[in-house]
């Protein structure tokens, strides 16, 4: 009998939940308004900036996801637009100090939550495991 709790789908589904939400808590009880996808957003921002087209790319999220989370950023002063050098109709993400502060400021928070989420289990394993999850991803990423 098929039991969708025996998947890799809902054990994926589960991992996520409880990643994010374990990040939200860490904001929240250090007084940070930042969802885990506004976090993962900052690291996603190289220090030269990205295009909003590779961004997208990237995070593998819909182009009206990306331009509301973008504008929420924009609004909280994190990151700033600018028009691409080669290409007028592109947009250059840039983070700006406020950006990159919060993003210094919250990596170790986001060390230590990482840290415990790992605990106990094997290297080896852990290398396993992303290299599976990047296979998933690849397998079935649109």
């Amino acid at each position: 009998m098929f039991n969708i709790e025996d998947t890799i789908g809902f054990s994926l589904h589960h991992a996520s939940y409880a990643f994010k939400t374990a990040m939200k808590s860490v904001f929240r009880n250090n007084g940070y308004e930042i969802t885990p996808e506004e976090f993962i957003t900052l690291f996603l921002i190289s220090d030269e900036g990205v295009d909003q087209s590779d961004l997208i790319l990237k995070s593998l999220k819909e182009k009206t996801n990306i331009t509301r989370l973008l504008n929420r950023m924009l609004n909280r002063g994190w990151v700033i637009r600018k028009p691409h050098p080669q290409n007028a109709r592109q947009q250059r993400l840039i983070l700006t100090k406020k950006g990159i502060i919060l993003k210094n400021t919250l990596l170790p928070l986001i060390q230590k939550m990482v840290i415990r989420s790992i605990d106990n289990i094997a290297d080896a394993d852990i290398e396993i495991t992303i290299r599976t999850l990047n296979s998933i991803i690849k397998n079935i990423a649109i």
